[in-house]
């Protein structure tokens, strides 16, 4: 789960708590909110919670009112105001993230660790052949909810490392699970060659001896 969604989730929580609980979600919204903000400009956080608007004020893409958000949330006294509050900075961040991921590949910041990013591929490899596997046995249960798990793992990374959403649900269809899993195929082909290109290395071997010999 993403920085931003664990924000939304937060947030939800914050709308039934009790006072004391509020105003506990109404930090982590900020903290999650900032981490997201963090990870478009492609940091993390050197220090902790407590300097996020030291660091976040020397990142080059801030939206340009979620600094002036964070304090007010921080100095607010009425809970129902700091509700408002976190909604409005939750919109935000949300549309700064929207923004950001339209860049397109050639101009993503190279700087950006391309390796965390095909250590996390090589993780989800088996969910492409699984989604193969059970489109070609007209299997759609299978298909489906393998395609779920992998839309949800694409989202995540893509808003992560600043890379434009691949919307492979949109392309299911119950009849046609065959073309569904070309389309999964083609993201996967895409996904590999912003790995290669960014600088990071899949690793892959031609035999289970190969494997086993480098673990």
């Amino acid at each position: 789960m993403s920085s931003y969604e664990k924000a939304k989730n937060i947030f939800a929580e914050m709308m039934f708590a009790a006072i004391s609980d509020a105003k506990m979600c109404a930090g982590y919204v900020l903290d999650y909110l900032a981490q997201a903000i963090a990870f478009s400009n492609h940091q993390y956080f050197r220090k902790s919670q407590t300097d996020q608007i030291e660091e976040l004020t020397d990142m080059k893409k801030v939206p340009k009112t979620f600094l002036e958000l964070y304090r007010n949330v921080i100095d607010e006294s009425d809970v129902e105001v700091q509700r408002k509050l976190c909604h409005e900075a939750v919109c935000v961040v949300r549309e700064f993230l929207e923004k950001e991921s339209n860049v397109d590949k050639d101009s993503l910041n190279y700087n950006t660790d391309f390796q965390m990013l095909a250590d996390w591929y090589a993780e989800l490899s088996y969910t492409w052949l699984r989604i193969r596997y059970y489109s070609r046995r007209n299997d759609p249960v299978k298909t489906y909810m393998w395609g779920i798990l992998l839309q949800q793992e694409l989202n995540i990374v893509c808003d992560d490392f600043g890379i434009k959403r691949m919307g492979l649900m949109e392309h299911y269809n119950v009849n046609r699970l065959n073309e569904f899993a070309d389309y999964a195929d083609h993201l996967e082909e895409k996904m590999r060659t912003i790995i290669t290109e960014g600088g990071g290395k899949i690793h892959e071997y031609k035999s289970m001896e190969e494997f086993l010999h480098e673990i």
